[in-house]
């Protein structure tokens, strides 16, 4: 267990390199010593996060500065989080639907968790629409039934991502403390769910040029947050699994979709294989 204690003197030094920087990203000074400020105090508000890296603790603020998001208590818009000995900051449920709602590219996003005894019922193709009337009476992790986001566009069109409780635990999963039942997925499972399909629904919103700068902020933060759920072994498939599936592949849009989903744990690069046989083959066939 480390000696270090996490306080401006060990901090300062890691984050005096990036300094400038950050101050032009956050909008002055005033606000990267508040940032820093609040991220020691989390850090010794926690016994885990007390004993880590004081450099960990200056990247966590550093991105805060790259996504705007601020560990400030009161907001509930990132958090810091123990992850391998260190401090990593985790963007919230609350974060991600202002940084989304920020772009401008839409008018309103939600999500909602569907309960045990809850009336739900979507309908799909050209009038999509979702039915949920709350009327579960318990609202434990084992009665999560699904979990759903709504995104309504500029032109009141709605979009709306579903996800079934076995591919929120998929995700989850993929996540030491996940794996373990600790940290957030433990306490706050329903706010982990949420923006777990936020996230899976940005991906379908069509994006606008005049926001690129306010997009890549949530692409950064869904990158940051993602960074966890990197450190599960993924499968391989063999050769004939492989071909069984090239068999069956006529379009290789739906196929690239399928594999993109997180749920599926397939080697990421062995994904990028299978796609680009795929278009091999639809290409020398008569699928093109």
């Amino acid at each position: 267990m480390s000696n270090i204690t996490i306080s401006p003197k060990t901090v300062m030094p890691f984050i005096e390199p990036r300094r400038e920087e950050m101050i032009k990203l956050m909008g002055g000074e005033e606000v990267l010593m508040r940032e820093m400020s609040f991220a020691i105090q989390a850090a010794n508000n926690n016994q885990v996060l007390a004993n880590s890296n004081p450099q960990s603790v200056a990247m966590a603020v550093y991105n805060c500065a790259l996504t705007k998001l601020s560990l400030n208590p009161v907001m509930n818009l990132a958090y810091l989080v123990p992850f391998k000995g260190n401090a990593k900051l985790m963007p919230g449920y609350q974060g991600m639907i202002k940084l989304i709602s920020d772009t401008g590219i839409i008018k309103a996003v939600s999500s909602a968790v569907v309960y045990r005894g809850d009336e739900f019922d979507f309908i799909q193709g050209t009038s999509p629409e979702i039915i949920h009337k709350p009327k579960g009476e318990t609202f434990k992790h084992s009665d999560v039934l699904a979990v759903y986001a709504i995104f309504v566009l500029h032109n009141d069109e709605k979009l709306f991502e579903i996800m079934w409780k076995p591919q929120i635990d998929a995700i989850k999963n993929r996540s030491e403390t996940g794996r373990k039942d600790v940290g957030p997925w433990s306490t706050d499972y329903s706010e982990m769910a949420r923006k777990t399909v936020v996230k899976r629904g940005w991906k379908s919103i069509p994006k606008s040029s005049f926001a690129l700068d306010k997009i890549e902020k949530v692409n950064t933060a869904i990158s940051i947050d993602n960074e966890e759920y990197k450190t599960v072994e993924y499968v391989k498939m063999s050769e004939e699994q492989i071909d069984r599936l090239l068999e069956k592949t006529i379009n290789v849009v739906e196929l690239e979709t399928a594999l993109s989903d997180e749920s599926v744990m397939i080697d990421p690069e062995q994904k990028k294989e299978i796609i680009e046989k795929a278009r091999k083959k639809v290409k020398g066939g008569d699928n093109e």
